[in-house]
């Protein structure tokens, strides 16, 4: 391993790992792993579900937006 990266990390250009759509569904996984520790009474597993449909919105359009932006600088 070069410097701590994973093997071919300098020929593909960036890091391994989710992208896209991928990434909601890992940063989903990775909040569900902690707060499941948290023992969450009835109406905190509500406001966590509420916060869990927001945050993936909010990645949703970021993944939309960052599309959008791939797309204008390929036309330039």
């Amino acid at each position: 391993m070069a410097r701590g990266f994973p093997p071919g990390f300098h020929g593909m250009g960036c890091h391994p790992g989710p992208h896209g759509e991928d990434v909601a569904d890992f940063i989903m996984w990775k909040m569900d792993r902690h707060v499941k520790d948290l023992n969450l009474n009835e109406a905190q597993k509500k406001e966590y579900e509420r916060i869990k449909e927001e945050t993936r919105a909010g990645i949703a359009g970021a993944i939309e937006k960052r599309k959008e932006f791939h797309g204008s600088c390929k036309q330039e």
